[in-house]
Formats: C-alpha cells, sequence, structure tokens
C-alpha cells in the first residue's frame, strides 16, 4: 500500500481507546528489505496485550531505504522527503515531522544505518526521518536497530554514536552476529566452547608490535604448568612481539556484527511498550 504523495495528514481526530500507534523508520541498509514483514509483524501485536485492540503503523522511509523494499509490499501508510514538502505549501498548512511526532506513540527504526546513526547522535536534520528524530518527544519510546557492514560497526565511533543515543534515552535493539549480504559470516559457539581451537591461525600473523593490550591474558599462558604446544610457541616468542592471542581472538569472534536483530526480536521488544493511557492526553 503505497500512499506516498499525500496531500493531508489527518491527526485532528481524537485516538480511538485501545489504539496503539507504532512509527516505523526505515533507513538505507539492504537489512530494509525486511520492512514488509516488520509491519506485518507489528500489525499483529494487539493479541499480546489486554489493554490493546489496535495497533496502528505507519513508515517514514529515506530516499536510500527505497532501493531495497517494494513499497506496494507495505501494507500501511508510508511518508517520505517528497511528502514533506508537498504537504506544506503555506502558513497554516501542518508540518509532516511534527504531525507524525504528534501521532506516534513509539517510533522504532529498522533498520538504522551508519549514516543515519552518525545524523542523530548529532542532531542533523536534514531529512523526513530525522527531523522527526530530532522533533521526538524523549518521554516516549525510540527504538533503534543498527545495522551496518562489520567494519563500520567495529569503526570507534560506532559505539560512542550508540552511546550517545542511548544518553538521550533511546532504546538500543542490539544488532546480531551473522552471514551478512557482503560475506562476512561468524560461528558464534566456537570461541565459547574452545577458545585456544584455532590459536595456531592467529599466531601465524606478524608479531611487530611492540605492546600487548591483554597482559593478564597472555601472561597466563607462561603461569600455565601444562601448557600446549600452541602456547610453549608463545612463551617463547620474541620479546617485542605484542599481537596477543586474545586480539585476534576477538577479532575473529566479531567477524560478521552489524547484521539487524531479527524481525521477531523488533517485534517483541515493542511488545513491552503496549499500554493504554488512563485517559486521552493531548500531544504537543
Amino acid at each position: 500500500m503505497q500512499t506516498q504523495g499525500r496531500a493531508s495528514f489527518d491527526n485532528k481526530q481524537q485516538k480511538p481507546c485501545g489504539e496503539f500507534r507504532v512509527l516505523v523508520g526505515v533507513t538505507g541498509s539492504v537489512a530494509a528489505l525486511k520492512l514488509p514483514l516488520l509491519v506485518e509483524q507489528l500489525r499483529l501485536l494487539p493479541g499480546v496485550s489486554c489493554f490493546v485492540f489496535r495497533v496502528d503503523v505507519r513508515v517514514v522511509t529515506t530516499e536510500h531505504a527505497k532501493h531495497f523494499y517494494n513499497p506496494e509490499e507495505v501494507s500501511v501508510e508510508l511518508y517520505d522527503d517528497k511528502d514533506e514538502w508537498e504537504m506544506w505549501k503555506q502558513r497554516s498548512d501542518p508540518v509532516l515531522h511534527i504531525e507524525l511526532r504528534r501521532w506516534a506513540d513509539l517510533f522504532v527504526i529498522a533498520p538504522l544505518d551508519a549514516n543515519t546513526l552518525g545524523k542523530m547522535a548529532n542532531g542533523i536534520c536534514d531529512n523526513l526521518l530525522t527531523c522527526v528524530v530530532r522533533a521526538w518527544d524523549i518521554t516516549r519510546p525510540l527504538l533503534f536497530c543498527p545495522a551496518m557492514n562489520t567494519a563500520m560497526w567495529h569503526h570507534p565511533i560506532t559505539a560512542q554514536q550508540i552511546s550517545r543515543l542511548k544518553e538521550f534515552g533511546y532504546t538500543e535493539i542490539p544488532c546480531i552476529a551473522k552471514k551478512l549480504v557482503c560475506g562476512d559470516e561468524v560461528n558464534h559457539c566456537w570461541l565459547q566452547t574452545n577458545p585456544l581451537k584455532h590459536v595456531d591461525t592467529f599466531f601465524s600473523r606478524s608479531w611487530a608490535s611492540s605492546s600487548c593490550r591483554h597482559p593478564s591474558f597472555c601472561s597466563s599462558f607462561a603461569l600455565d604448568p601444562g601448557c600446549s604446544p600452541t602456547q610453549q610457541a608463545w612463551n617463547s616468542r620474541p620479546p617485542t612481539a605484542g599481537i596477543c592471542a586474545l586480539s585476534h581472538l576477538s577479532e575473529f569472534s566479531n567477524k560478521g556484527k552489524g547484521g539487524m536483530a531479527e524481525v521477531p526480536t523488533i517485534v517483541s521488544a515493542v511488545s513491552q511498550f503496549l499500554q493504554m493511557p488512563n485517559e486521552p492526553t493531548q500531544k504537543t
């Protein structure tokens, strides 16, 4: 259901009793292809709460997100940057990002790509979605689902920006490690069950650095009287060796991190906020 190019936004009618309104934001990650499924699953939420009899869902999209899904498969009203500007013609006309902000009880951004993450963390609002974020009432829940390439996920600024969003009061639905479209993948279990199983792979790398970031871990090899051949090789490394096993193990175990949380996880997170207000309130 594609309703882009709408001439108006009806937000004057009183919210029906037992209705919960979810605004879905979608940005330019390949995970945006899950939008139709996410919307359908959110619309089935009334069954999980005795207070909510209807979940009304609407979508706000970035231009880049459109590359990954078919708007005709989205069964609810969908708004984009074009709608923001076409709706407003004169001073008395409604401003779409403000109307959406007033309309929604909850805002969930899934997926949240690296570009929009950076914008949100720094207050940039140069499209419809980020304008809604900037105008959002922080007393209401805003959930975000990061999704990006593994290398982008591990860039130091990513953790800083996610921390900033949490400081604003937003709720992170963490990304997961899985095989990404780019080919990165990870075995979740091997590091937990046998952390030294593939250490030889990492010892074959160059030991050129002069500082180890995990001295307590690496020194434990020398304290173990039953050192394996691999551990003994580590103990006999040159004094200047500095690329420690734990760094490499961590790097390997995180490979593939950056995938958006699965749709059932997102829907479950949203369901935690379902409630019926005691009395109607006027949103500003």
